[in-house]
């Protein structure tokens, strides 16, 4: 598969997804998203050993020749359902805090509001993190997504500190590096224990320790 089979109209940086009409306009790009829903699902409950195109097209109520309309191949529509799920939660973010939301409130708030009721979300991500290490696609994938989540990070600091909110005393590169290395060693430490709630504490705590070093004093 080759790496420009990624890049499609699902990933376009000017596409917004939160509009229910810009969705029924177009029913191929519906169709993809209740897939990459089922193969999120398939994922979190079975692991990539049990993931299957069976599987998939079963949880998505939808046939084989409707998911080969849409992707060459499993490893295709997983990899573009990683994508998509990782590039909804930034937009979130991002959204928040243009409409006035704090950065450190919003970049906080989406990586824990789903923990307590949705662990399996981050279960399916550390999954595809660990196959990640002994497939090569998968792995490019992952640090071309982390390179794309670091820069999107940085720039809501630099948002934060074009406000006021945050210092200037590191670059917006090195906190947003030091809020991913440290949430990553959580997740994979919960995929050992299975505790959400030890989760959502420690990662609090990292997310609040790393904003803590540079939050502006209140004037």
């Amino acid at each position: 598969m080759s790496a420009s089979s990624l890049e499609d109209e699902d990933f376009d940086p000017s596409f917004t997804p939160f509009s229910p009409t810009l969705l029924d306009q177009d029913r191929g790009t519906r169709a993809r998203r209740e897939f990459y829903a089922a193969v999120w699902g398939e994922l979190r409950d079975k692991g990539y050993a049990g993931l299957n195109v069976s599987g998939v097209v079963n949880r998505a109520g939808a046939s084989r020749g409707r998911f080969y309309h849409h992707f060459k191949n499993l490893e295709e529509a997983l990899l573009k359902a990683y994508r998509h799920h990782s590039d909804l939660s930034f937009r979130r973010a991002q959204e928040a805090a243009e409409n006035g939301l704090p950065v450190e409130e919003a970049l906080v708030t989406e990586l824990l509001e789903t923990l307590p009721t949705s662990p399996g979300r981050y279960l399916a991500d550390i999954e595809l993190m660990l196959v990640s290490m002994r497939n090569e696609r998968i792995h490019k994938l992952f640090m071309d997504d982390f390179e794309l989540r670091l820069q999107q990070a940085s720039d809501l600091v630099q948002l934060g500190v074009e406000r006021g909110e945050l210092t200037d005393e590191r670059s917006a590169r090195s906190v947003a590096e030091q809020l991913f290395t440290g949430a990553y060693g959580i997740y994979l430490l919960y995929f050992a224990r299975r505790n959400s709630g030890e989760l959502v504490a420690q990662l609090q705590s990292h997310l609040r320790s790393v904003f803590a070093s540079v939050r502006a004093p209140i004037k």
